[in-house]
């Protein structure tokens, strides 16, 4: 069954339980929500950590990261690539549109976040096709 969540909502439920025991709530294999993790660009724990954990060791949590520019904050889970609208009801396809969102963070920070992730552009003065 196809379920909507916010990237922070899977971020927690993936760190609470193994993918083994929590993927089948969705209807889907472990290996289907690691991949739907990675989109999101959702961190997992890694091999070890629940057996780890049993044993009483030490484990760590990566912190949940920023989303990034252009990216949905919300996912759906359990419905294939290939129907995005699965997960929609008809009154929600048909309803009039949303009012445009209000974002918290200035548009100057964003700027600032995707200046850091892509770098330094450099393009050549000449363009050679080998």
């Amino acid at each position: 069954m196809a379920k909507r969540l916010s990237r922070e909502e899977l971020y927690e439920l993936v760190w609470s339980e193994p993918m083994k025991i929590l993927a089948p709530r969705f209807g889907i294999s472990d290996v289907a929500l690691k991949k739907a993790c990675a989109r999101a660009e959702i961190s997992t724990p890694g091999l070890g950590h629940w057996a780890k954990k049993a044993a009483g060791k030490s484990t760590s949590q990566v912190e949940f990261a920023e989303r990034p520019p252009g990216m949905d904050d919300e996912i759906l889970i359990g419905a294939g690539v290939g129907y995005w609208h699965s997960g929609w009801r008809e009154e929600e396809l048909l309803a009039a549109l949303p009012a445009p969102p209000e974002f918290e963070e200035p548009i100057e920070r964003v700027r600032e976040r995707i200046a850091t992730t892509v770098g330094k552009l450099t393009v050549p003065r000449e363009v050679r096709i080998a």
